[in-house]
């Protein structure tokens, strides 16, 4: 069911159908092309007014600079009934509020058709309009590997054209409501539609966000297929995302902290009725986008997507939740809009999405979020770690907090290193670990506002390899009482064995005896408990050493 406010507007984007990758010339990025727009926006027959606008930007100088310019090319389905003149003019004062919401050195396409999607009778749904990206690119050089990217991200990521001659972003508005008797549209950009009036500028610009990127590739098997296609397998019911996945895809939990990804097959197989119920809410708390600047945006964990109970293609996974962020400043990109109710602004939350899927930001999201993090790396240097990020802009930012991931699985500091406070210019940063044993190391930075806020980066794994041939570390603690632990790291895979003596050379008791993997740290705990206290002999014999300690046990 949908909320009770309704009729409204109904936003959304045609969905992906999984397809499988293709090589482009000789490049070994793998593209995907979109299916064309569908009709997926849809007016109730009842109109309901909410009288309610966010983001006005009436003042002369108030938004940000142009960080991204766009070249539209208006097509008319039929000759004798072209765009209207002031359609054209709200479309572009739309997309110049995302011009400076996103950054793009390169000029970003949009084929848009005043089109025949069926009439405009309020007594009936309304198709009003549709958008999506033309393509989605993989594996072109920037960004996660084996992801999909949309086509206009991969441009602005890269810098340079990368299908000339191609549209980036496909849009289709529906010319019969601007008919006589069907005044739908309220062409104005004031943010002031009347009653019964849908603000045309809020629907290009969620559109166009959709166009940008905020969709991702999920779908529900119907078991029907569609349009002669097979959406997932042809079993009504499971689950599916293309493959490779989205970045908007990656990000998809079941909860909005603490959650697991969608894309665990070993939670969610692919074609599975689990992962199905999962995309319908039925798993964990719902669906949320879990990136650190959506979480810092929200101020309450991941931010909770649309997820009914009864999978809505072009509706569900791909929209920020209707119940959660209902007439809010983060409303633009909730599957409904009120007639009377228009969102000029992407909003916070819609900036921190952006964000974490790697789209390089405009001024007018860069002051709704602390820190524009680009780059997160960790490489090996020795037996240490080398840490290094970069940042494009920040706003209030104390500094970063170094962490890493314990032997238990939660995260501790390794060192704290400050910020630039508010800055516009680039900034880079650096940590050296302390020496760290063989192994595979897990670290992330927790970024900290001046006001105590935080948001966390992106984990980054480091693989520390052994340097000798074998290393045994001291037991801790020693003198022990009960229980004393130590760690060996063999530099080639061979059995070890672990045991304990007494001072007579008796062997009292053994803590292992199997072969170990190369370079990784095996820990081991003896648990002396049935012993009498007394000095005692930890020796671990491998195929190529034998090492000894002496460990005190004290009751």
């Amino acid at each position: 069911m949908r909320r009770t406010f309704l009729p409204a507007l109904l936003l959304a984007s045609a969905t992906l159908v999984p397809v499988q990758a293709q090589s482009l010339t000789s490049a070994q990025a793998r593209y995907h092309i979109a299916p064309p727009p569908e009709a997926v926006c849809i007016l109730k027959a009842v109109p309901e007014d909410l009288g309610v606008s966010f983001g006005p930007r009436t003042t002369p100088g108030k938004a940000g600079a142009a960080s991204a310019t766009f070249s539209v090319n208006y097509l008319d389905a039929a000759m004798d009934d072209p765009w209207p003149q002031e359609a054209k003019d709200a479309f572009d004062y739309a997309l110049g509020i995302w011009a400076t919401h996103i950054e793009s050195a390169v000029p970003i396409a949009v084929d848009a058709t005043w089109a025949g999607l069926g009439g405009c009778d309020l007594n009936q749904s309304v198709t009003l309009g549709s958008a999506g990206p033309t393509f989605f690119i993989s594996d072109f050089g920037a960004g996660e590997a084996d992801t999909y990217y949309p086509i206009a991200q991969v441009e602005a990521m890269i810098g340079s054209n990368f299908v000339p001659g191609s549209a980036d972003i496909i849009a289709r508005f529906n010319r019969a409501c601007d008919d006589p008797g069907s005044p739908l549209w309220y062409f104005g950009t004031d943010a002031n539609p009347g009653p019964n009036q849908v603000d045309f500028v809020s629907v290009v610009l969620h559109e166009i966000g959709h166009g940008l990127g905020f969709t991702g590739t999920a779908d529900v098997d119907d078991g029907l297929g569609s349009g002669g296609s097979i959406e997932c397998d042809g079993t009504a019911g499971h689950g599916c995302f293309s493959d490779p996945p989205s970045i908007y895809d990656r990000f998809t939990t079941n909860a909005a902290t603490s959650g697991v990804s969608l894309l665990e097959t070993g939670s969610f197989p692919m074609n599975s009725t689990t992962l199905g119920d999962a995309l319908q809410g039925g798993s964990g708390a719902g669906v949320f986008f879990d990136g650190p600047a959506a979480r810092y945006a929200h101020g309450a964990g991941g931010p909770r997507l649309f997820a009914p109970a009864e999978w809505d293609a072009g509706s569900s996974f791909a929209h920020l939740d209707e119940s959660s962020f209902h007439n809010t400043a983060n409303a633009l990109m909730t599957p409904a809009l009120n007639s009377n109710e228009a969102v000029h602004l992407p909003g916070p939350i819609v900036c921190g999405i952006f964000q974490d899927m790697g789209w390089p930001l405009g001024s007018d999201c860069l002051d709704l979020l602390p820190v524009e993090l680009t780059r997160f790396e960790a490489i090996a240097n020795g037996r240490s770690a080398r840490l290094t990020w970069s940042t494009a802009s920040e706003t209030n930012n104390a500094g970063f907090e170094v962490e890493y991931r314990t032997t238990d699985g939660a995260f501790a500091s390794l060192g704290f290193v400050p910020g630039a406070g508010t800055t516009s210019e680039p900034r880079s940063y650096a940590f050296t670990t302390p020496r760290l044993t063989p192994g595979s190391h897990r670290f992330r930075l927790r970024q900290v506002d001046f006001d105590g806020g935080f948001t966390y980066s992106r984990e980054r794994d480091v693989t520390i390899l052994a340097t000798e041939a074998y290393e045994v570390s001291a037991a801790f603690p020693n003198p022990f009482n009960p229980q004393t632990q130590l760690t060996v790291a063999v530099q080639s895979a061979q059995r070890v064995r672990v045991s304990l003596y007494n001072v007579l050379g008796a062997r009292v008791l053994d803590l292992e005896d199997a072969p170990l993997d190369a370079n990784r740290s095996h820990t081991f705990t003896l648990d002396a408990a049935g012993l009498p206290s007394g000095l005692y002999l930890v020796r671990v014999i491998g195929e190529t050493f034998t090492d000894t300690q002496t460990v005190t046990l004290l009751k």
